[in-house]
């Protein structure tokens, strides 16, 4: 009876936005055509291919499949920015180098949200723009995870050697992994698809190990406490952490589309479940950031004071990313040839 209801509603919709937008009926994925478009848990509710820009604009008002994927970052978008808005009402992001961090970790989030979400607008016009709106999404990801370690080495180190091991490695360590993300995961898309089971096991190992890195600040008063810290505000951080995790599963397990078929196809499948809970990832951790730098006492604020002096200038914050993200549109661009390049080969 749900079902029946969820399919009536949904209908209902499907048929508004195609009377209002004169939009084509959405194809199953044995119809649509396009193999590198279709998800093999999602079988209805795909967006023709080979139409106009216009019709793929205008389809986030329809019922397909990707319209809640683009809206979910949408929204995200929204809230991240008056987040953003309302702490510069406390922070300087452009002349306060302490604000710097918080400022460039804030700008990552928003290239995520808004690459993620031209990603899924586009992506079912043909399989070269579906793939280059991926790599796009992909080298978003690693932008995002440079941004949120850069806030997490600045603000929560608490001991000297690894505030000094930090300051020396942390960008050229974060510059590294982001790139190899991008790479990774466009290599991946292509070469092996994301219906190979290897796929999201080496892209899920490739972005663990850049979130690791961002733990070891965390890891590090876990493992080796200091005897004159309590670490009254460690506790806040286990809120992100489980969120990443349970993010993690939701990404691998394709829950609960692997299990309902065709049920969540329009709404309430894995990926965008993983959308809603990557903003609220992002939101605690931010959150937990701020109480930590609210409750900073001398010793700890100098350790700061240190951070921000080697990872706080224009340069080393938004200049550091913004830069990386240059030299991953050029990977995005030469990997984007390559796809123009097998697809135009004559088939043997």
């Amino acid at each position: 009876m749900d079902n029946e209801c969820t399919s009536f509603i949904i209908g209902r919709i499907q048929r508004f936005g195609m009377g209002f937008f004169n939009f084509p009926s959405t194809v199953t994925s044995s119809d649509h055509g396009l193999t590198a478009v279709c998800n093999k848990h999602i079988h209805t509710g795909y967006r023709r291919p080979h139409q106009p820009w216009s019709y793929y604009v205008t389809s986030v008002f329809q019922a397909n499949n990707q319209t809640f994927n683009v809206w979910t970052h949408l929204i995200g978008c929204l809230f991240i920015a008056q987040k953003a808005c309302q702490l510069s009402l406390t922070f300087d992001f452009i002349n306060d180098a302490e604000s710097h961090p918080l400022g460039a970790g804030l700008i990552s989030v928003f290239i995520l949200l808004t690459g993620s979400s031209f990603a899924h607008w586009f992506c079912d016009r043909s399989d070269c723009v579906h793939y280059t709106c991926f790599f796009i999404d992909y080298s978003c990801v690693g932008i995002y995870a440079m941004g949120t370690t850069l806030v997490s080495h600045c603000f929560l180190v608490r001991d000297k050697q690894l505030a000094i091991f930090l300051a020396e490695w942390s960008s050229p360590v974060s510059v590294f992994l982001s790139l190899q993300v991008t790479i990774v995961f466009c290599w991946t898309k292509f070469h092996l698809g994301m219906q190979h089971k290897a796929t999201k096991i080496v892209q899920l190992a490739t972005v663990s190990a850049f979130y690791i890195w961002l733990l070891v600040p965390l890891l590090h008063r876990c493992l080796w406490p200091s005897y004159t810290e309590i670490n009254l505000t460690l506790g806040l951080h286990k809120w992100h952490v489980l969120l990443a995790f349970i993010n993690a599963l939701i990404y691998v397990a394709h829950f609960p589309e692997r299990w309902f078929p065709k049920t969540f196809d329009i709404i309430g499948n894995s990926h965008q479940l993983h959308h809603i809970v990557l903003v609220a990832t992002a939101n605690s951790f931010f959150n937990a950031t701020l109480v930590e730098i609210d409750n900073l006492d001398a010793a700890n604020r100098h350790l700061t004071s240190y951070m921000i002096e080697h990872l706080g200038t224009m340069w080393m914050s938004y200049g550091v990313v913004l830069s990386t993200f240059a030299a991953n549109c050029i990977i995005i661009v030469l990997a984007s040839l390559k796809v123009k390049c097998e697809e135009t080969k004559p088939s043997r």
